[in-house]
């Protein structure tokens, strides 16, 4: 199921227009958006297709939309994608877990943000993890991630290779079933 959520909302003032980079480049723009209208050092407006901007002293108003997509573990939103890089955050929910993996195209660094877990490596070794830990991920290495908190487990995925596709996953073992 695809969800679409909103994921900021705020006011770039009239002044901090001055000197900003004024630009349309859709190579920049997070997915999901229609357009990017001006750009400043550290902000974007954008244009959804109903939107319709304007300059006054209050300001411009903007907010965004990604794409969040539920699984029976939890969610996950994609960030950032290229040909050969994508970042996702991935929320885990209490007593939940991925299924055990490989993937034959990619590498993953995960920064664990919220929570803590057990993340399970080749030949089932399990380690303990908290916020601020990071754990690499080889090509073909088996890898899961459990969260055995009471709260939702939070991190950030940033896979790496020459294909990204979510059927590039070979599952090991899967509490859902799943193939």
């Amino acid at each position: 199921m695809l969800v679409h959520a909103a994921i900021g909302f705020t006011v770039v003032r009239k002044t901090e227009l001055d000197g900003a980079l004024q630009r349309l480049r859709a190579s920049d723009k997070p997915r999901g958006l229609s357009a990017i209208l001006l750009q400043t050092k550290y902000r974007y407006l954008v244009s959804e297709p109903s939107f319709q901007p304007t300059l006054s002293n209050e300001g411009f108003c903007y907010s965004y939309t990604m794409e969040t997509t539920e699984r029976p573990w939890g969610t996950y939103t994609v960030i950032d994608e290229s040909d050969t890089f994508k970042v996702k955050r991935i929320t885990v929910e209490p007593g939940q877990r991925l299924s055990y993996q490989t993937h034959e195209h990619r590498s993953e660094y995960w920064t664990i943000v919220k929570g803590h877990g057990t993340v399970t490596l080749e030949d089932g070794e399990e380690k303990s993890v908290q916020v601020g830990d990071a754990i690499y991920i080889e090509k073909n290495d088996p890898h899961r991630i459990s969260n055995v908190g009471e709260a939702p487990l939070v991190f950030i995925e940033v896979q790496l290779g020459d294909y990204l596709g979510e059927d590039d996953i070979v599952r090991l073992e899967d509490d859902y079933n799943r193939e």
